[in-house]
């Protein structure tokens, strides 16, 4: 769903550049940003440390420009993103161990701005890592 008035959604769409047009053709990607939004959303409180550390990650870590931080929601929402959404733990498996450990330590620093209680942020962090812990034949 779009948000917004209609000169703010075509603005919003027009200042999209390479960082979301990079991140809409890497669904793996989409796939990590996507988990770390669920980490933000679960205690069901969007606290201000949690999106500002957020933010900094999709801008450090996936090129995301601050001003594209307002788009990347509808890319999230769009097919793109409904379709990395449901093929989430498939597309994290894709990535290498390298990757992975590095998307856990992302997790950790969402977990540890949490402002509120963290028993949920440590158990889904906890769950990620078991998820993907290398299979036999990775080894």
């Amino acid at each position: 769903m779009l948000v917004g008035t209609l000169p703010e959604i075509l603005w919003r769409k027009a200042v999209v550049s390479r960082g979301l047009r990079k991140l809409s053709d890497d669904p793996p990607a989409m796939a990590q940003i996507l988990l770390l939004f669920r980490l933000v959303l679960v205690d069901g409180i969007v606290g201000e440390r949690e999106l500002e550390a957020f933010e900094t990650i999709c801008i450090r870590e996936f090129g995301i420009q601050p001003h594209e931080l307002p788009s990347l929601h509808d890319l999230l929402e769009s097919p793109k993103g409904q379709a990395a959404e449901t093929q989430l733990f498939f597309l994290l498996r894709k990535l290498d161990m390298t990757a992975r450990c590095r998307m856990m330590a992302l997790m950790q620093e969402l977990a540890d701005a949490n402002d509120e209680d963290t028993d949920q942020a440590i158990r889904l962090v906890t769950m990620t890592a078991r998820l993907l812990e290398p299979l036999p034949e990775e080894t």
